[in-house]
């Protein structure tokens, strides 16, 4: 009986001796991370040029609309006129009436024409604008990513709308730095992002590394937005929007 008791005081030393922060403890997770998403500016520049172009083209048509819809109410005076002499008897006026009856019936369809060119358009537009939405909030597929840091490539294997991205961690609480290249189909971009790192304890009393103020040193790509969820721009917190 004297040694479980034994046993027991000597496991009850032990535990009591052992702080979860230090020996005993989970082990450090170091796994801080940003995420990026990839938006293809140079599509929407097109399409936004083609949008533009259309919306040209619609004042244009309308330009042209009335200008022919006064034409048709002047011929249409000059025809109830004409009418009005052909009852009275004068018969010679009846090849002029029936050209410009000829000429208004034509212009009516032209009319016709552009009303239908122009609701195409609109429609046209409508399309466009739902695709520059899809592209905005759209998956892409990353040919390539590799960390320049340290030569290691990260493998994302299906299209997605975002892509975490880590944050390599040296020496805690110094400013730090990582470099990625991307390439997306045949478009080969860079960007490093610099940060200092600290150390954290959760409630479950988990060491874990983090960064903050997270920002870009250089990129390649045409634009970037960094929106960051506090002052403090932390890691797992911060959403880098890049425009290629």
């Amino acid at each position: 009986m004297n040694k479980f008791i034994y046993i027991l005081l000597t496991w009850l030393v032990l535990m009591w001796a052992c702080d979860p922060c230090e020996d005993c403890g989970q082990p450090l997770e170091y796994d801080p991370s940003v995420k990026m998403i990839f938006i293809n500016q140079d599509s929407i520049v097109s399409i936004k040029d083609s949008i533009l172009f259309n919306t040209d083209s619609i004042a244009r048509i309308d330009t042209v609309r009335l200008s022919l819809a006064d034409s048709v109410r002047t011929l249409t005076d000059t025809i109830n006129a004409l009418n009005l002499l052909i009852s009275s008897g004068n018969t010679q006026y009846v090849a002029q009436k029936n050209r410009f009856v000829g000429i208004s019936d034509s212009l009516d369809v032209v009319v016709d024409t552009l009303n239908i060119y122009k609701t195409r358009i609109r429609s046209l537009n409508t399309e466009m604008n739902k695709v520059i939405s899809a592209i905005n909030g759209g998956s892409i597929q990353l040919s390539e990513v590799l960390l320049v840091t340290n030569n290691i490539n990260l493998f994302f294997e299906d299209s997605m709308k975002s892509f975490s991205l880590p944050l390599l961690i040296g020496e805690v609480g110094s400013e730090q730095e990582t470099s990625y290249r991307v390439i997306i189909v045949e478009d080969t971009f860079y960007i490093s992002l610099q940060y200092s790192s600290y150390e954290t304890v959760d409630a479950a009393r988990v060491a874990r590394i983090r960064t903050r103020n997270i920002d870009t040193v250089s990129h390649s790509f045409d634009s970037l937005n960094i929106n960051c969820r506090t002052a403090d721009c932390l890691s797992d917190e911060t959403t880098l929007t890049v425009y290629f």
